[in-house]
């Protein structure tokens, strides 16, 4: 016991040195949690202590001459609730890649070019998106991705991901997804397209539109529209977002609304959501912060109701 003991000790210094060594490494993340009072559809209520969100990030890059470095990033979602899940090292966006006058070019996953979620209005636990039909572009597998050069408040991406699932009978189920934003001083917009072949025939894709504007100080308002078609379906799945973030102070409020129609491209069937929150700055790296969200399909006969008090601490 000593000996293993001993044995992790030697070796954790020697990972310390190591980074310090290569001088090149940057350490960051955020822990979040708190307490959540879920009110499922059905009637059951529990109360919970959930993680919102934590995460560990270490990356860096290194100077290779004439413009160019090299690039990389771990990430690793936590979870200081002691659930299962994602808390494994790399879990979460990681690369490694070239950057240069000529743009970025990144291997690794969660490096979709697509890009959903433009703007969410500074969410803790419930940034949540619009619905989206099933595309695997990056974002949970391997995948490659070439960003283009900034040209003033222009920029622009692709990416794609092999399927890694082709048989004698069946074509790889491969995507892209490509991507095009434009910054102003106070508002921006964004286009966003991922697809993915079906194993036998046709493909799944999403067509995103978004855009967001600050008309005052401290408040900016954004909108998201995505369309999505599933292969052999003639049913379009349609989901539109409202939301809403303003600040005054140490204080943050925010706001989404988000309806989408055929939801799961069930025809006739629409989801509804809308949530409130706010936030306080205890400091510049630490925030108390109360969510509520509540959700209704039609098809269920009632809404799902969330609220999460908790605070969040960035590193």
């Amino acid at each position: 016991m000593k000996n293993t003991y001993l044995s992790a000790v030697i070796m954790s210094l020697a990972s310390v040195g190591a980074l310090a060594d290569s001088g090149n490494v940057t350490i960051s993340g955020k822990v979040e949690g708190g307490l959540h009072i879920e009110h499922a559809v059905g009637g059951v209520t529990q109360n919970k202590i959930d993680d919102a969100g934590s995460e560990l990030n270490f990356s860096g890059s290194e100077d290779l001459g004439n413009g160019m470095k090299a690039i990389w990033q771990v990430n690793s979602d936590l979870r200081i609730d002691g659930s299962s899940g994602a808390g494994t090292l790399a879990s979460g966006d990681t690369f490694v890649g070239l950057a240069g006058n000529f743009g970025a070019l990144k291997i690794g996953k969660g490096i979709n070019a697509f890009g959903d979620g433009y703007f969410k209005g500074g969410w803790y636990v419930y940034d949540r998106g619009l619905d989206y039909d099933s595309v695997s572009s990056g974002s949970n597998k391997g995948a490659v991705k070439y960003e283009f050069p900034a040209m003033g408040g222009f920029t622009a991406a692709l990416s794609w991901a092999a399927g890694e699932d082709k048989t004698s009978t069946a074509r790889a189920t491969d995507a892209w997804a490509m991507s095009a934003n434009y910054a102003g001083s106070n508002w921006g917009v964004h286009f966003g397209y991922n697809a993915q072949k079906n194993a036998s025939s046709g493909r799944n894709s999403n067509t995103n539109l978004a855009a967001k504007i600050t008309p005052v100080d401290n408040f900016t308002i954004g909108a998201e529209y995505n369309l999505g078609r599933l292969a052999g379906s003639s049913v379009k799945q349609k989901s539109f977002g409202l939301y809403a973030d303003y600040q005054t102070g140490r204080l943050h409020f925010r706001g989404l609304v988000i309806r989408t129609k055929n939801h799961s491209n069930v025809d006739g069937r629409n989801n509804r959501v809308w949530g409130l929150g706010m936030s306080y700055d205890l400091s510049k790296r630490t925030a108390f912060f109360a969510e509520y969200k509540r959700e209704k399909i039609n098809t269920n006969s009632e809404a799902s109701r969330d609220l999460f008090i908790g605070l969040s601490h960035s590193f």
